[in-house]
């Protein structure tokens, strides 16, 4: 009787140890970025993102595992643009880009993502998490990361992540969570629909409404679109049921700076209120 080597589909990833879940951006359309700049926001927001990930043929990876959001290819910044949690043992679906196919995902609860240009850069990457293979070593998405990787990755992330704020009292539903797994959440969940922020920049267009600021001048069509953020005119977290969205009304295009600086008023104040304090 002979054994055969295991491979990386057949190990066990363990809760102390993560993976990696990469996106190849060289292909994605700008509604691709458009979706992640808006789940940058939901997160900024106090809000956690659900979603799924392939990890191509992994098979054994634990419910509560880290993953940590690997940006590759070529044409924009390489590097780490988030964190998550494994919420689900791998299951068989249709490989994204190929009908014919399939591929093993997970579902993910995303608690950190970083702005689509603004990844922790490979070169740091090098410097302070040297254990792991940057250049030539991640080839597919489910790669396990070992500790001390983790615990270096999260406290860069921790560094980079523009939220750094302590959840206040009453902050977190009752419930279980894996820890590290949610670092704020609003008193309520929501559904949001993620085409919402097209809708609203289709109608108010890229100009800020505080500020007055056009991105897409400033930085050109593309980059401009995919930096302008949508702010909800009333806290979500506000009004206390679910309720229709509608993207014209609730929602209006603030520039980053803007939307970072109404967020620290307390209470939040309206856009409109926030506008007359710059004077417009």
């Amino acid at each position: 009787m002979t054994s055969n080597p295991a491979t990386e589909e057949d190990s066990v990833t363990s809760l102390d140890d993560g993976i990696f879940l990469c996106w190849n951006r060289d292909n994605s359309t700008l509604e691709d970025f458009d979706q992640h700049e808006w789940e940058v926001a939901e997160i900024a927001d106090g809000y956690t993102v659900e979603g799924q990930w392939s990890v191509s043929r992994r098979k054994n990876i634990e419910i509560g595992t880290h993953a940590f959001f690997l940006a590759q290819g070529t044409r924009h910044p390489r590097g780490i643009i988030g964190h998550g949690i494994v919420t689900s043992e791998p299951f068989l679906d249709v490989k994204f880009d190929d009908p014919g196919r399939t591929l093993n995902y997970v579902e993910i609860l995303w608690d950190t993502l970083l702005p689509f240009d603004e990844p922790i850069p490979i070169r740091d990457l090098i410097h302070y998490v040297p254990s792991v293979d940057w250049k030539t070593g991640i080839r597919s998405s489910g790669h396990p990361v070992k500790p001390p990787a983790v615990t270096q990755l999260l406290d860069l992330l921790s560094e980079y992540n523009p939220i750094q704020e302590e959840p206040a009292p009453g902050e977190l539903e009752p419930g279980q969570y894996w820890e590290g797994a949610v670092r704020r959440i609003a008193v309520n969940r929501y559904e949001r629909d993620p085409k919402a922020r097209q809708a609203c920049l289709a109608h108010h267009g890229y100009v800020c409404y505080a500020c007055d600021a056009d991105l897409t001048k400033t930085y050109g069509d593309e980059l401009g679109r995919r930096a302008i953020h949508v702010h909800h005119v009333i806290p979500m977290a506000t009004r206390g049921k679910q309720y229709q969205l509608d993207p014209i009304k609730d929602l209006v295009p603030l520039c980053p700076n803007c939307h970072n600086v109404i967020h620290k008023t307390d209470p939040v104040k309206i856009p409109d209120e926030f506008r007359k304090s710059l004077g417009k």
